[in-house]
């Protein structure tokens, strides 16, 4: 197995947005399982109510992303990978006011890691290679912003849809110009 991270500036504004068909997360070595993203309140996605350090791996096998957005200057970042190859989404955080981001940190503000993993979706999991035997993978981030977080994403395109009060806000982040490209949103038939 392999995880890769992106270390990510924190502050009370940032959230990690996990694909929203995901109802459970767990942590190492998959012991126990949570609700997600509200564990047993307040809700955890919200860097600043994670007090102590954490470790929330996705319980996802449908979905290809996972993202960071700081709401306060409307943007972030998505990893979008392959699910059958990679399917570790993970975030890790010290938790607020810890002084691990002051020793670890090159400027020593708080940070969260955006994690993703290839060949398995925990980080105790190990394997072997044999002799020979070869393995290879892709692990893609890519940065977005303007549209105020995340539902969907794949290699060419974010989009964000969010309904209240019976008004629909929704956009999209691409990652090369489609000049010809046209949206449609429905309700109903």
């Amino acid at each position: 197995r392999f995880f890769a991270s992106c270390g990510c500036c924190q502050n009370d504004d940032y959230q990690v947005i996990l694909p929203p068909a995901k109802q459970y997360a767990t942590g190492n070595s998959k012991l126990s399982f949570q609700n997600w993203p509200v564990n047993n309140n307040p809700d955890v996605s919200w860097y600043k109510n994670n007090k102590a350090s954490a470790s929330w791996f996705c319980w996802n096998y449908e979905d290809d992303f996972v993202a960071g957005f700081d709401h306060g200057i409307n943007a972030g970042i998505l990893s979008v990978n392959d699910r059958n190859i990679v399917p570790g989404k993970k975030f890790f955080t010290w938790g607020t006011g810890s002084m691990w981001d002051k020793i670890l940190a090159d400027d020593g503000r708080p940070y969260l890691e955006i994690m993703v993993g290839a060949y398995s979706d925990n980080q105790p999991d190990y394997s072997w290679l044999q002799p020979f035997e070869e393995r290879s993978f892709e692990m893609n981030f890519y940065p977005f912003r303007g549209i105020d977080g995340v539902k969907s994403a794949n290699l060419n395109a974010a989009v964000n849809l969010d309904v209240k009060d019976g008004k629909a806000n929704f956009g999209f982040y691409t990652t090369k110009s489609y000049a010809e490209a046209t949206v449609t949103l429905k309700a109903g038939s």
